[in-house]
């Protein structure tokens, strides 16, 4: 009796292979590419108690962000001082920075601004409010620096 030995076939990777690769091409086809943007804030500012005492009451400069508005907002009894109407095009945007600006002038020594986003706010929307409280285009083209401190308050 003769034994026949089979030959072992061998796997055939190619169609595998060819699988894999258009399963890879699609995955990066259908991935969403986001924008990632970054703000860079300093920590919140720490002051000593002194015994003296400012006769003016502080700014307390504060801007509460909406979806649909920006209020500017001072004192200690939270004055709204403008409300901004958010639109598509950066308008408002260079609205709040002739506002800021006028407040600058005012209070040249203030330094310091609370940003307080809703939780409904764009993370690039922030972004455009820090920059515009943060610097201003003046007159003579030359950028303006406006509040260097932001600190960002929760609601």
């Amino acid at each position: 009796m003769k034994r026949q030995m089979k030959k072992a076939e061998k796997l055939n990777l190619i169609p595998i292979l060819d699988a894999v690769f258009i399963f890879i091409f699609f995955l990066l086809m259908s991935a969403q590419f986001v924008e990632i943007h970054e703000i860079r804030t300093d920590r919140p500012l720490v002051k000593d108690v002194s015994e003296k005492k400012d006769d003016k009451p502080p700014l307390n400069l504060t801007l509460k962000v909406t979806k649909n508005n920006i209020d500017v907002i001072t004192g200690l009894d939270e004055k709204v001082v403008k409300t901004i109407k958010i639109a598509e095009d950066d308008k408002s945007l260079e609205e709040l920075g002739q506002t800021l600006g006028k407040i600058k002038e005012k209070h040249p020594d203030e330094k310091t601004i609370i940003i307080k986003p809703a939780k409904t706010v764009k993370y690039a929307q922030i972004i455009k409010v820090v920059d515009h409280s943060k610097w201003i285009i003046a007159e003579n083209g030359m950028a303006k620096e406006l509040f260097e401190n932001v600190i960002f308050e929760s609601n």
